[in-house]
């Protein structure tokens, strides 16, 4: 179904009559051959016995963002991405690519393809709640992240202090500039069309960042990770 957000249009897929009933006032006509967000409850399970069992999961595209047990709180994640792909951002914040993980109160921003291969069950057994996502705001005056609200919901986003935010490295020990960090981090912003004419604004905000917090470069791969969250979190 083709679904109509602050001016866009966004489709969704899913098996989930719930879902579908939900998204009815925000159906619009529009035909597209594209899915942007899926959401699958029910996949169809391997017939041998000792295959694995296939998981509920949400995409983006083809991409495989999430895979839990819990159907209900990959609903409540896509919800979220479709009101952070398709809201304006307001003035004064970055949206920044990344994954949000939760933990003593606090926010630490991650790449999301590196979390897309660990266990979600796993992370929670040290503490760690995923907010699960693709991108997220980030308040520069206050050094916080502000967590997307589910689309239909009207409150304000819940802000975490941001206690640390990570960026993809081939070679993380190499020292960085801050004006090289800047650089990396706006590749990593989304740019709305409103935010097009505003390049000063937006590079003055990184630089504000960098400058309060300089980012924790990771290298690419699984193992990588583990490292970094042992770091942080203790096994």
């Amino acid at each position: 179904m083709v679904i109509g957000v602050h001016g866009s249009a966004v489709t969704i897929g899913t098996d989930d009559p719930g879902l579908v009933g939900f998204l009815e006032p925000w159906r619009i006509d529009e035909p597209t051959s594209i899915v942007d967000f899926g959401l699958e409850t029910a996949p169809a399970q391997p017939t041998e016995r000792s295959a694995p069992r296939i998981l509920p999961s949400l995409k983006h595209g083809s991409e495989p963002i999430a895979r839990v047990e819990d159907a209900a709180f990959l609903r409540d994640a896509l919800l979220r991405m479709v009101v952070a792909a398709t809201s304006p951002v307001p003035r004064g914040l970055l949206r920044v690519n990344g994954t949000v993980l939760e933990s003593s109160g606090v926010g630490h921003l991650v790449p999301e393809p590196n979390l897309r291969t660990v266990s979600h069950r796993a992370l929670g057994r040290r503490g760690i709640t995923v907010h699960v996502g693709q991108t997220v705001l980030v308040d520069v005056e206050t050094r916080e992240v502000v967590l997307d609200v589910p689309l239909g919901i009207d409150t304000p986003g819940r802000r975490l202090a941001l206690a640390s935010w990570w960026m993809n490295h081939r070679e993380p020990a190499i020292p960085t500039t801050p004006t090289e960090d800047v650089a990396r981090l706006l590749g990593n912003v989304v740019i709305d069309a409103e935010l097009v004419a505003e390049q000063a604004s937006l590079c003055s905000l990184a630089a504000r960042l960098v400058t309060s917090m300089r980012p924790r470069y990771v290298a690419f791969g699984r193992q990588s990770l583990e490292n970094e969250l042992t770091a942080l979190f203790g096994r």
